[in-house]
C-alpha cells in the first residue's frame, strides 16, 4: 500500500512538471492547441513516464506543505524546459537571414571573381563575410530581444494565471 501512495505522489509531480512544459512549449502552449488536447497530452505523458522511473531511495514527503513546494519546483522546471524549447525555436528564423545574407555575399563574390580575375577573393572574401555576418546578427538581435521580452511577459502572465488557478 505504501508503494501505491509513492507511485501516486510521483505521478502527481510528473503531472505538474508536464503541465509546466505544455504551458510554455512552442506549439503546445499556443492558444491554437485545444485545452482538452493539452490536458490529455499531459495525463498521457505522465502515465507513460511514471512506470519507467525506478523506485526512490527515500519516500516523498507526506506533508502537504513540503509536497506543495516540490510541486511548485516541478512546475518551474517544466516551464523552464518549455522556455528553452521556445528560445531554440525562436533562433531558427535568425539563422535564416544569416544564411540568406551569406548566400547572397558568396554569389556576389563568385560573380566578382569571374568578372575581375585579378582580385584575390580569399583576401577580400573573409573580411566581407565576417563583417556581413556581424551586421546581420546585430540587426537580427534587436528583433530577437523584443521577441524574448514579449515571450517572458507572456510566460509570467501564464505563471500568475496558473498560481491564481491553484490558490
Amino acid at each position: 500500500m505504501v508503494a501505491d501512495a509513492e507511485i501516486l505522489k510521483l505521478f502527481a509531480l510528473l503531472l505538474v512538471r508536464f503541465s509546466g512544459l505544455v504551458l510554455t512549449a512552442p506549439v503546445l502552449g499556443s492558444n491554437n492547441f485545444p485545452v482538452m488536447g493539452k490536458v490529455g497530452l499531459v495525463g498521457l505523458s505522465a502515465m507513460i513516464v511514471t512506470p519507467s522511473i525506478a523506485a526512490l531511495d527515500t519516500p516523498l514527503s507526506s506533508s502537504p506543505l513540503e509536497f506543495g513546494i516540490m510541486a511548485i519546483g516541478d512546475l518551474l522546471i517544466g516551464m523552464l524546459l518549455g522556455l528553452i524549447m521556445r528560445l531554440m525555436f525562436a533562433a531558427i528564423p535568425i539563422g535564416g537571414p544569416i544564411t540568406g545574407a551569406m548566400m547572397i555575399a558568396y554569389v556576389t563574390m563568385g560573380i566578382m571573381g569571374r568578372v575581375v580575375p585579378q582580385i584575390h577573393m580569399f583576401v577580400i572574401g573573409f573580411p566581407i563575410t565576417i563583417s556581413l555576418s556581424l551586421f546581420v546578427v546585430a540587426f537580427a538581435t534587436t528583433f530577437y530581444i523584443g521577441f524574448i521580452d514579449g515571450m517572458l511577459g507572456r510566460m509570467w502572465r501564464n505563471v500568475k494565471t496558473a498560481i491564481a488557478a491553484i490558490s
